[in-house]
């Protein structure tokens, strides 16, 4: 509302009359707008009457549904927390012409009307009467800036693509559990590596273009990125699991280390395979006589071979297990480093209080 001298009266001199309404072309209105609009429409759709009291106040509030645009910062989505100024001012009136004053000084948006959203909480809504220059005369104008705070709900985006991708990450270190031998490894973790791919398509059509990667844009690349050196690692363990003894002698350091060091940090155990490999009679090929000293060769030489292929499976296994621990540490990390780089995790927002503190009237 505002105040205009030329319209006070004495409600005596007519009839006890203190308050009237006209049409708002009979009296002057001043052209305030909302500067930053997104859709170019400055004027409001619909235009009541004028309250006009006798001492001169004129109260006039057009019903408006506005269209704002600001920038969007998605660094923590879906955690984010959002700050959108609307900046209304007088399209014509420059300097002291138009001085703007808060109403029984509430600065704060009114929330009387406020209807819930389901995808943002409103947090606050501040207001601020500021004066800039004109950017076409020169001249300072007064605007009254109004600060909306709106965070995210992530309880939409958490069901639907977080927990995913934590259980995606789980189902990975799966892979390190099952045998070698078998071709359930790689077929495994080329499944999850295709259905995490989908999940980067939903993520691609939610997030609105920014300058930077959200952080869940980025637990999403981690996640792939373990994914891809989980099918590496797997392809290696099969090759080492399926070696033979023509194909390959092992190394002195690398018996060293996986056949005698890392077990005993691995909590892992080699079976006795004695028992296994052991016979009573060995009866040496056909084309060759049964001599003791052939006998004893041929025993000697089907153990080493026996022995060499043993080997490579327990290698085989020591890396599985060996690289489960460093992704499970890896993967457990990633996943703390989001949570404590992420915003306003833990907080809730209690939408009526809120409501109760921006409401004079309630």
């Amino acid at each position: 509302y505002w105040h205009d001298f030329q319209l006070v009266w004495n409600p005596e001199d007519y009839g006890g009359i203190m308050m009237i309404k006209i049409s708002h072309t009979h009296v002057w209105v001043p052209d305030v707008v909302l500067f930053n609009n997104a859709d170019g429409k400055f004027e409001v759709s619909y235009n009541p009457n004028c309250v006009v009291r006798f001492n001169g106040d004129v109260n006039f509030i057009p019903p408006a549904i506005y269209t704002s645009s600001c920038t969007i910062d998605v660094r923590y989505f879906p955690f984010d927390q959002q700050e959108c100024e609307m900046k209304f001012g007088s399209w014509t009136f420059e300097g002291k012409t138009l001085v703007y004053k808060f109403q029984d000084s509430i600065n704060n948006i009114i929330l009387t009307d406020y209807m819930k959203n389901g995808a943002w909480d409103i947090i606050d809504g501040p207001g601020r009467i500021t004066t800039v220059n004109d950017s076409i005369t020169g001249q300072p104008k007064q605007m009254i800036v109004y600060v909306l705070k709106l965070r995210r709900k992530t309880l939409f985006y958490t069901v639907n693509l977080i927990i995913p991708c934590f259980l995606h990450a789980m189902v990975c270190l799966c892979v390190f559990v099952l045998p070698a031998g078998g071709g359930e490894k790689i077929t495994l973790v080329i499944s999850v590596l295709v259905s995490l791919v989908v999940f980067l398509l939903m993520l691609q059509k939610i997030l609105p273009p920014s300058l930077t990667i959200p952080l869940i844009a980025k637990y999403f690349i981690f996640t792939f990125t373990m994914n891809v050196l989980e099918i590496l690692v797997t392809v290696f363990i099969i090759c080492a699991h399926n070696k033979t003894a023509r194909m390959a002698i092992m190394p002195r350091w690398m018996c060293w280390l996986f056949l005698y060091k890392l077990p005993k940090y691995l909590c892992m155990e080699r079976p006795d395979h004695d028992s296994r490999w052991h016979q009573k009679s060995c009866t040496p090929p056909p084309s060759y006589p049964a001599t003791p000293q052939v006998i004893w060769l041929y025993c000697k030489l089907l153990l080493l071979f026996i022995t060499v292929l043993d080997d490579w499976k327990y290698v085989a296994a020591v890396l599985d297990r060996l690289l489960m621990v460093i992704f499970i540490l890896v993967s457990l990390g990633g996943t703390l480093g989001v949570l404590i780089n992420t915003p306003h995790l833990l907080e809730t927002v209690n939408q009526d209080e809120i409501i109760a503190r921006n409401n004079p009237h309630g």
